[in-house]
């Protein structure tokens, strides 16, 4: 987005919503794609986010969604850049530093992280179990999935205490991985299967984070676990203990039975 730049050398000043293409993945990148310099006397403001979403809004009204059920296949991350949502720093450029009206535009700009990572570590001397699904429910009225909700990309990066804004949420308290094969445990942190899941930011501080796996052979686990503030960007480890968690055997509820 761009209220004074270009998508043609020749067009109107004034970019809404256009697709630009990375070019390799990574924390540095070049994209691909055409802006030009629009009224070189007039300050250019450039907005941008990822992924890239179709259709017509304004900046401060940009779509964001989260899962909240994600898949993971064995121990990869693959699975992350489709859930990630990155803003970039608003970047204003004053007439000194345009080019000249028409000619294509060459800028740099930093993006940020809106959502959390998680990546949990589970052990158990257990070790014929196999989990299928872990799944965090957090405290009644926190967001940790998203269905729909607005982000206005010109506001600033937060500090590094606080999170993004978001408008309009809609979303629940559960987000559920599913993983593809069923993953095994080891009783040692360092071997044991990593599990990755994206969570949306808030702050849990001194409240309770309830954790559900399930195994292969349908025994459900439970375990209760103080949260802390989930903060924009970064990435969390949390180590738990299986044998510590609650332990049921999973009865299917039969919606209508037989006589």
């Amino acid at each position: 987005f761009s209220d004074r730049a270009r998508s043609t050398s020749g067009g109107a000043d004034g970019i809404n919503n256009i697709e630009m293409v990375a070019q390799q993945s990574g924390s540095f990148t070049q994209f691909t794609g055409n802006v030009f310099w629009g009224t070189n006397t007039i300050t250019h403001n450039f907005y941008s986010y990822y992924p890239f979403k179709t259709g017509a809004f304004s900046y401060t009204q940009v779509p964001i969604s989260l899962s909240s059920t994600q898949t993971q296949v064995s121990n990869a991350t693959s699975h992350l850049s489709s859930l990630d949502f990155l803003v970039s720093c608003p970047l204003s450029l004053s007439s000194t530093n345009l080019g000249a009206t028409g000619n294509s535009v060459s800028i740099n700009t930093n993006f940020n992280h809106v959502f959390t990572l998680l990546e949990i570590r589970v052990t158990t001397t257990e070790l014929s179990r196999n989990i299928k699904y872990l799944k965090i429910t957090l405290p009644s009225g926190k967001i940790a999935s998203i269905t729909s909700a607005t982000i206005d990309i010109s506001q600033s990066k937060p500090s590094s205490s606080e999170n993004y804004i978001l408008n309009n949420v809609v979303g629940n308290n559960i987000v559920k991985l599913l993983l593809n094969p069923n993953v095994p445990l080891t009783s040692d942190i360092e071997t044991t299967t990593k599990m990755y899941l994206m969570i949306n930011p808030s702050d849990l501080t001194s409240q309770a984070v309830e954790f559900e796996l399930m195994s292969s052979d349908n025994y459900i686990y439970k375990f209760s676990k103080q949260g802390v503030k989930l903060l924009k960007g970064n990435r969390y480890r949390v180590d738990l203990n299986l044998d510590l968690f609650s332990k049921e055997k999973y009865v299917p509820v039969l919606s209508n039975p037989s006589n």
